[in-house]
Order: structure tokens, then C-alpha cells, then sequence
């Protein structure tokens, strides 16, 4: 994957494949056979974001809006549920169509053996 600066014409004149840019870091373009697509690459896990396609998004909007994204921070996302509050919704959801034997048992297998108290996502 190379690292280039880009510009617009050096858009127009790249061949297939992932382009990154110089100046902004993780923000890159995929040239494809028949579409070009700005992407933003971030995280841990490296995941790829779609951010537009070339003629449409121009590459000073692209660069603005990686910007953005990039500079979100994991604080801003919403944190997920602790496990109890987790079990609590299955629970509300799912045990109205049980009898109640039935959710008698699952409750107590639920608070039995899964006393997890932090949240879902470690």
C-alpha cells in the first residue's frame, strides 16, 4: 500500500489499488475497475470506513471528514451495557413467550452460573 501525496490529478491517474495519503494519516483511496472510494482506516483492529466515492466527494471534503472520524475518540461512543443489565433486557424480552416453568429455569440457570458484573463487550 503505498504512500503518496494526493492531489487531483494524481487521482485521475492511479491504477487498481489502495492508495494512502501523506498528509493525512490513515486516510487513503481504493481504486477499483469501474469506482474510486475514499476509506479511512482506524482502530485497533484496523478496520476500513468508507467515507465516499472520488467525483462525488471531493478530496478536500474526504480529508475533512477522515479528520473527523479519526479524531473521535472511544469516549465518545456509546459504552456497552454491563452483563446484568444485559441478562435483565434477555429476561424481559425473551421470557414473555416462556411459561413459567420454563423461565423459572432459565432465570436461575442465568443468575447461577453467569455472575458477571462488567460489561459485554470485555
Amino acid at each position: 500500500m503505498p504512500v503518496l501525496h494526493l492531489t487531483d490529478l494524481t487521482i485521475r491517474s492511479l491504477s487498481e489499488g489502495v492508495y494512502f495519503d501523506d498528509r493525512t494519516p490513515s486516510f487513503g483511496i481504493l481504486i477499483g475497475k469501474r469506482r474510486k472510494t475514499w476509506l479511512v482506516v482506524k482502530g485497533r483492529r484496523r478496520v476500513r470506513e468508507r467515507i465516499g466515492h472520488y467525483p462525488v466527494l471531493s478530496l478536500a471534503d474526504a480529508r475533512r471528514r477522515a479528520l473527523s472520524i479519526l479524531s473521535a475518540t472511544e469516549s465518545e461512543r456509546p459504552s456497552a451495557p454491563l452483563f446484568a443489565d444485559a441478562r435483565a433486557m434477555f429476561l424481559e424480552k425473551h421470557g414473555v413467550a416462556l411459561r413459567a416453568r420454563s423461565l423459572y429455569q432459565l432465570k436461575t440457570n442465568l443468575t447461577r452460573h453467569f455472575s458477571w458484573t462488567k460489561a459485554i463487550d470485555k
